[in-house]
């Protein structure tokens, strides 16, 4: 029984980096994309076209974990052994505190990977727009693009631990055009 447990252990964990490393590897577009295409669909189903809409997008992507799909996922993590690095990432309150203590190697692949986040998103708005303007309705529509807020990874000297309420340094979401 001695020398089993150690081989089951040693499986479960190489079972649990397996399906990780899945994640990290798959090629699969679950996100922004199938939401551009939920409201496409949305769009072209209107019974009256030409009606004014109020449509709200809320893309998740950029919130931890940073999970970009491919190739996202591997566009910005340096090294040859980026995509493996990223699969054995651990959260992100983890990474920072290595970090902070001078092991920056995962706190480099975590900030790639949340710039990977940043060109995913941007190519999917960039599909967003272009799909209204296929249908024709870009001209009559006011896009707002905005955020909450940004994701502070120990750049501009703060402190990596730092807690600013999701907020940047200022604890204040940024504040709408208007006074709304």
């Amino acid at each position: 029984a001695r020398l089993v447990l150690p081989a089951v252990r040693s499986g479960l964990r190489a079972r649990s980096q397996a399906q990780r490393w899945r994640g990290w590897t798959s090629t699969r577009d679950r996100g922004a994309r199938t939401t551009n295409e939920h409201l496409r669909s949305w769009l072209v189903q209107r019974t009256e076209p030409r009606r004014p809409f109020l449509a709200f997008v809320n893309y998740m992507e950029t919130h931890e974990p940073y999970r970009p799909p491919h190739p996202f996922n591997e566009r910005f993590v340096p090294g040859r052994s980026g995509r493996l690095r990223a699969a054995r990432l651990g959260s992100k309150t983890a990474i920072l505190a290595a970090a902070a203590s001078g092991r920056t190697e995962a706190i480099d692949t975590l900030r790639a990977l949340y710039e990977g986040t940043l060109a995913y998103l941007d190519e999917r708005i960039g599909e967003l727009v272009e799909g209204l303007r296929e249908l024709g309705a870009l001209d009559d529509t006011l896009l707002v693009v905005t955020s909450d807020h940004g994701d502070s990874l120990g750049e501009q000297d703060i402190s990596l631990l730092a807690d600013t309420g999701g907020h940047g340094t200022s604890g204040q979401p940024p504040p709408l055009p208007g006074g709304f």
